[in-house]
């Protein structure tokens, strides 16, 4: 499943923020890029941001698939790291998954990977693609792949041996508070060989049965 990409940046020593803020400002203004400081300005002044460390960076336009796409990237001080926290369009309504991650890689390859070195910098960039077993865990990804493979897929979960593997993915997630979107669900059984109906059937049935259980535990 596609996901918007995350950039954090763990310096080594706190004394060194400043200094990497100041750097990487004069990178920009000597490239193509632009400081926005009338976006941070704005944005200070309409939320509780007043204190933070804020940078904001509008890129060039460039072609992606045809299209021209531009954004604002903005990075933040969050709780000792710096982080990308948001790129919005520049040009057009939204950006789409391969999109922000395409200007999120420019801003760090221009600009954030050699200053990285120089300061000995921890960079965590996530994976463009969001994979399930690393949301739900091995024992709840084991048994909902074992429900995938031997069910049949026209009936469901109808069959009570299937049922039984499918109950049995559904209270490993119970038990283990597993927070899981039903989309995420829905899009993994499309990718391993379930029509879009019966995909959507089952994520309403996972969903509806999660509640009936934590209500039940409720009471």
């Amino acid at each position: 499943m596609k996901t918007y990409q995350n950039l954090e940046i763990h310096l080594e020593h706190s004394e060194n923020q400043n200094f990497f803020i100041r750097n990487l400002k004069e990178l920009i203004d000597n490239s193509e890029w632009k400081n926005r400081q009338d976006f941070v300005n704005n944005y200070k002044k309409n939320t509780f941001s007043k204190e933070k460390e804020i940078l904001c960076v509008e890129t060039p336009e460039y072609t992606f698939d045809d299209k021209k796409i531009k954004g604002a990237v903005w990075l933040w001080d969050y709780n000792g790291f710096y982080e990308v926290f948001n790129i919005i369009p520049l040009l057009g309504n939204s950006l789409d998954y391969d999109q922000y991650n395409f200007l999120l890689n420019e801003f760090y390859k221009k600009f954030i990977e050699n200053l990285a070195k120089k300061y000995n910098a921890k960079i965590v960039i996530s994976e463009p693609i969001k994979k399930l077993i690393n949301t739900i865990g091995e024992d709840a990804y084991n048994a909902l792949e074992s429900f995938s493979i031997g069910a049949n897929k026209t009936t469901g979960n109808t069959h009570p041996f299937d049922f039984k593997r499918w109950c049995e993915f559904i209270f490993i997630i119970f038990r283990n508070d597993i927070e899981i979107g039903v989309d995420e669900l829905i899009f993994w059984l499309e990718e391993n060989g379930w029509d879009s109906d019966m995909a959507n059937r089952l994520g309403l049935e996972f969903e509806y049965s999660l509640n009936l259980l934590k209500n039940y535990e409720r009471n």
